[in-house]
């Protein structure tokens, strides 16, 4: 695994999920990319209503530059100094949370997708996002619970059809087995 892809909201659990991102792109030397997505429901996109196209245009920039600088001070300030060897990009984006989160995927040829997941929705984002991004993504997906801190992974359960598909995510569990010296239940 390369690159390991987070999607930020800046909720309350978007530093918990950052933490586990920074964690597990630490043990497998992959390259992290902390990502922002502005969609039709972010409340920010009301006030940039103009006829012109061109300051429009302008006012999607001006907003995507400064949620890239909110992104690039989130990171900062909520980076441990233990991880400040891994490699860390940002990338914000403006469109469809789910068809935009997918694209920027396959670009970077992301081998896991982390997000955090609230009890309440936020914008109606959050659950809903991480639901659909299980059922659509090209690649592993991990949800992270709200308040919940990495303590290493010690057990992973699959949930097997026994299908000859299996085995390649069997083989991409054994990874993980082996970073974690963890154990795997197959059901």
């Amino acid at each position: 695994m390369n690159t390991i892809l987070i999607g930020i909201n800046f909720t309350e659990q978007a530093p918990g999920a950052l933490k586990y991102g920074l964690r597990l792109a630490q043990y497998f030397e992959a390259e992290l990319i902390v990502a922002h997505f502005i969609d039709d429901k972010d409340p920010a996109l009301r006030n940039l209503s103009a006829s012109d196209q061109q300051v429009l245009t302008a006012g999607m920039e001006s907003l995507r530059k400064q949620r890239e600088d909110r992104l690039i001070q989130f990171v900062d300030r909520n980076r441990p100094k233990q991880f400040h060897k891994v490699i860390v990009g940002v990338e914000v984006r403006i469109g469809s949370v789910d068809v935009e989160l997918q694209r920027l995927a396959e670009e970077e040829r992301v081998g896991l997708l982390v997000l955090g997941r609230l009890a309440a929705n936020y914008w109606g984002l959050i659950g809903d996002t991480a639901d659909r991004a299980v059922k659509t993504a090209i690649c592993p997906v991990l949800i992270v619970p709200e308040d919940f801190d990495f303590q290493g992974i010690r057990r992973i359960v699959y949930a097997s059809t026994f299908q000859l598909e299996d085995c390649e995510v069997l083989l991409f569990l054994q990874e993980w087995l082996e970073a974690f010296n963890g154990r795997l239940s197959c059901v």
